[in-house]
């Protein structure tokens, strides 16, 4: 009898491509963009908050770039003392972009979170950092007004944080003051008719506010002014304890 011969199958090994793994992981974090967001940026609760911390204490140690200083801007619009306050450090708000070119986009962002907040509700260096941005925009207001064109809205938006009570060297109040200067010298080589509206109405608001005799309520419309507090989420007691641990080494 003749031997049956046994049909064998040649199993063929494919050999994965060496980055095919790196796609996976992209992938998966392109898929899950929204967890990722909602837990860096979406401080609802305290674990959403002590990640936030984190990645600002992180970030902090990157350094801002041109390539990552929208993920400062992301952590400031949080409006979250803990965050902000890991984010910045002891440095001074109003020039943590400095080294950032400003644009159309980043302008009309702080003045739209400017808006949105009421005076008090606001934290003093998330404040102080959007209005570094514009002051740094409307340095020379005819360039900046290229870049992003004032409206009387945007003008009571940068006035109504003005605290009058406290004087003209009070940072914030320093800080917009010289922008309101800035912006009042708008048009002054051109004649522009809109450019003259918006340049008069922030001299009439820089003016109210060193004239005793004048209320600010009367330039700027009153429901801006009203002052609200806000209430944040905080992280834990024990994160707290921990931050100031670090504070203090």
């Amino acid at each position: 009898m003749k031997e049956e011969k046994k049909s064998r199958i040649k199993i063929i090994k494919i050999k994965e491509p060496k980055n095919s793994s790196v796609k996976k992981y992209e992938s998966a974090v392109k898929m899950n963009s929204e967890i990722i967001e909602t837990g860096l940026f979406g401080c609802q609760d305290k674990t959403q908050v002590e990640c936030s911390i984190n990645f600002a204490r992180y970030l902090k140690g990157c350094g801002i770039t041109i390539k990552n200083h929208l993920l400062f801007f992301k952590l400031i619009e949080t409006n979250n003392k803990w965050i902000v306050d890991e984010l910045i450090g002891n440095k001074e708000a109003n020039l943590l972009f400095t080294q950032i070119p400003v644009d159309k986009f980043i302008i009309e962002k702080s003045l739209t979170i400017l808006a949105y907040w009421h005076p008090d509700q606001i934290y003093h260096k998330v404040l102080e950092s959007l209005l570094g941005i514009i002051e740094s925009a409307y340095y020379d207001s005819d360039d900046g007004y290229k870049l992003y064109n004032l409206q009387i809205a945007d003008i009571n938006t940068i006035g109504k944080y003005l605290e009058k009570e406290k004087g003209q060297d009070y940072t914030t109040n320093r800080i917009i003051l010289d922008i309101l200067h800035k912006i009042s010298q708008l048009g002054g080589y051109d004649n522009e008719n809109k450019k003259s509206i918006i340049a008069k109405h922030a001299f009439n608001i820089r003016f109210a506010f060193f004239d005793d005799r004048k209320d600010l309520r009367n330039i700027i419309p009153q429901l801006l002014l009203v002052k609200v507090k806000h209430e944040e989420v905080a992280p834990s007691e024990g994160f707290k304890e921990f931050l100031k641990n670090k504070k203090d080494k």
